[in-house]
């Protein structure tokens, strides 16, 4: 691995006791942390970036994980965690709901962009009699039309007791 002064300072900054921890990315430019020269080219600038990206990537492990291959080590980009927090979870950012009933029973819910009405999550209940049997989640690109992602839940019961749920990760 070739050495670089700007990893060795990034070592040296992530340190938690050190009071330039808390320092912004300019400060850290600008100034460097103690006992060190000032990061003084765009290039150290960039590397320092990307040592802090890495940093919540990998968390304590960044400086192991340095010059790894995000795909080879089968990190996920962040656009998958976003996917698997809609699929488990309603969004939380600004959109408009629309849900349809059948009678009394939910049938599907539609959470939209709401400048384009995109759709940005959909789940389509399906009923057995009075109960709920599947659901069907899915999450959409910002172009409203590719599915990122998809997960079907079945319930199964005996009789009007819930006894099973099947989770399946279908994209």
């Amino acid at each position: 691995m070739p050495t670089n002064k700007s990893l060795e300072r990034y070592a040296t900054i992530r340190v938690a006791d050190l009071q330039s921890d808390q320092e912004t990315a300019t400060t850290i430019a600008t100034e460097g942390p103690p006992g060190s020269p000032a990061i003084i080219s765009q290039e150290d600038f960039q590397q320092l970036f990307l040592s802090q990206l890495r940093r919540i990537v990998w968390g304590d492990l960044a400086n192991t994980h340095w010059y790894d291959d995000f795909v080879s080590e089968n990190v996920e980009p962040l656009y998958r965690i976003y996917v698997d927090i809609l699929l488990a979870a309603d969004p939380v950012i600004e959109s408009s709901f629309t849900p349809t009933y059948a009678g009394n029973k939910l049938t599907h819910e539609l959470w939209a962009n709401p400048v384009n009405s995109h759709p940005i999550k959909t789940v389509q209940y399906t009923y057995g009699g009075n109960k709920l049997v599947q659901e069907i989640r899915t999450v959409f690109a910002g172009d409203g039309v590719t599915v990122w992602g998809q997960v079907t839940i079945s319930y199964s019961y005996h009789g009007s007791r819930l006894t099973g749920i099947t989770v399946v990760r279908n994209v």
